[in-house]
């Protein structure tokens, strides 16, 4: 494989049939039709257990190349039954409430772990070209069990490489922060508690989170789909907010309007995406950095101690903040 970033990123024929496990998820349901915006796609597998959201989501799509699947990744036959005749794997299914996380650890490690390693067994044996698998930030030196669950995973996706054909599947990863509008996320979190006249649930003023919207998260997603060749650990460049400033853009300022509660168990000040000890593996364009496999040599590498973290890019400011807040 080609080092560079130009080479890495070139286009490839676009899949036609893509499967989206936890497909009607936050991301699976804005990935749904940014991927049906190609006529060449024949077919999107939404995989996913839950039966309320697939019926809402058959209503609100009208194109019959969509067919939802009932089932859980933890069931790895009949993930393997799903995933026949499928090119390319988006797998977003998981458990992601990290508080729920440090209670039942072992239901997260059934799901992000296990299944995970059924998305795999399933790839290898059904003749699936690609496998992108979506992580966070919360991996990366993770001290939770959601975090240390997604560090797993990553290593489980990034290790199935040695496994595939000429053919394929080849694996690939792309970590990302926060979507700050998706489901149990604080933008929504904060707008009821608003909307109802509550104070704003803060963990610490000094906190800061990445910044990444559900559309941005599903286009950067569809983009390393395309453009991965197996190996890789995409990563975009995102700006970062401190929390604090966040609710004074949505209009709540001062003790009366906000609630300090302290950080929770398992959760950080500060995220980070790329440690010191990544950086040199880390290659960069204008938009994204990528932990290129090992033995691989980075054309447009970072400098020597580079950190990627909330609390080392620039700040969003409280007027871009109430301005993107229009869009979210």
């Amino acid at each position: 494989m080609d080092s560079t970033i130009s080479n890495t990123c070139e286009g490839h024929a676009y899949p036609k049939r893509v499967m989206i496990t936890g497909g009607t998820g936050s991301l699976g349901s804005r990935l749904i039709p940014l991927l049906l915006e190609n006529p060449s796609l024949e077919r999107i597998v939404v995989y996913s257990r839950d039966e309320q959201k697939q019926w809402h989501a058959r209503a609100d799509i009208q194109d019959d190349r969509v067919a939802f699947y009932l089932g859980d990744v933890r069931d790895r036959e009949r993930l393997a039954m799903a995933m026949r005749g499928v090119d390319a794997v988006i797998h977003t299914a998981a458990l992601k409430i990290v508080p729920k996380g440090e209670d039942d650890v072992l239901e997260f490690k059934k799901t992000n772990i296990d299944g995970t390693e059924n998305v795999v067994l399933a790839a290898l044996n059904t003749g699936v070209k690609k496998v992108l698998f979506t992580s966070t930030d919360k991996a990366v030196a993770a001290i939770n069990a959601y975090g240390k669950s997604k560090a797993f995973g990553e290593s489980i996706i990034l290790a199935a490489n040695a496994y595939h054909r000429a053919e394929g599947p080849v694996f690939s990863v792309i970590r990302y922060g926060n979507v700050c509008d998706s489901r149990g996320s604080v933008i929504p979190l904060w707008r009821d508690k608003a909307a109802k006249g509550e104070p704003l649930p803060l963990t610490h003023p000094d906190m800061t989170r990445f910044w990444i919207t559900l559309p941005e998260a599903a286009h950067m997603v569809h983009a390393a789909l395309l453009h991965m060749q197996g190996g890789e650990v995409f990563i975009p460049k995102m700006p970062a907010f401190r929390l604090a400033d966040l609710s004074t853009a949505m209009g709540r300022i001062g003790q009366e309007f906000t609630d300090i509660i302290g950080i929770r168990p398992g959760e950080k000040l500060h995220e980070d995406l790329i440690t010191v000890h990544e950086a040199r593996m880390v290659d960069q364009n204008e938009h994204v950095f990528v932990l290129v496999p090992v033995g691989i040599k980075p054309a447009n590498p970072v400098p020597e101690g580079f950190r990627y973290a909330s609390n080392t890019v620039g700040y969003l400011s409280i007027d871009q903040l109430k301005w993107m807040l229009k869009y979210v």
